[in-house]
């Protein structure tokens, strides 16, 4: 039998917009805290405040770029058929052993997988945060994308 479990999407990773919009707030907060008669150096104020809309605008241009890259590299040759697939079972596999960040690897035939690096779209989700790879001697099925010597899960399959 046969079990599709992941299939990559585009998606705007949302958790990111926490910052720009962070920045950009606390920038316009201090902005307008230059107007308080109380305020002794109002040029520090203002320059602080600008800083902190710059950095909203630094951090936008950064989660753009980081989208638009992770859709032109991984989503778009998955969506034109151009993923390599492998089918074996999963060697080598090292769990993360927290819940959070980290990184699960294994290998399937000799071609490595790194799952658990929340900036790049594809199959992320570890076996502690309840990923689909779990355990050695797994048969499944893979398609992948490879950027820079690095492979990308974009569909996996369990073969029972």
């Amino acid at each position: 039998m046969l079990t599709i479990v992941y299939q990559a999407d585009f998606r705007i990773m949302y958790e990111f917009t926490f910052f720009p919009i962070a920045f950009f707030v606390l920038g316009i907060l201090v902005f307008r805290l230059r107007k308080n008669k109380y305020i002794y150096n109002k040029r520090m104020v203002l320059l602080f405040g600008l800083l902190m809309i710059f950095a909203g605008v630094i951090s936008v241009l950064f989660f753009v770029g980081r989208t638009i890259s992770n859709y032109e590299n991984i989503i778009l040759p998955y969506e034109q058929e151009e993923s390599i697939e492998i089918e074996g079972y999963v060697e080598n596999l090292t769990l993360h052993t927290s819940i959070g960040s980290g990184v699960d690897e294994f290998e399937i035939n000799g071609t490595v997988f790194m799952v658990g690096n929340e900036l790049y779209l594809g199959l992320q989700k570890t076996a502690t945060n309840g990923g689909p790879i779990n355990q050695e001697g797994m048969h499944i099925r893979v398609e992948y994308v490879t950027i820079d010597n690095m492979n990308f899960i974009v569909e996996l399959e369990i073969i029972d």
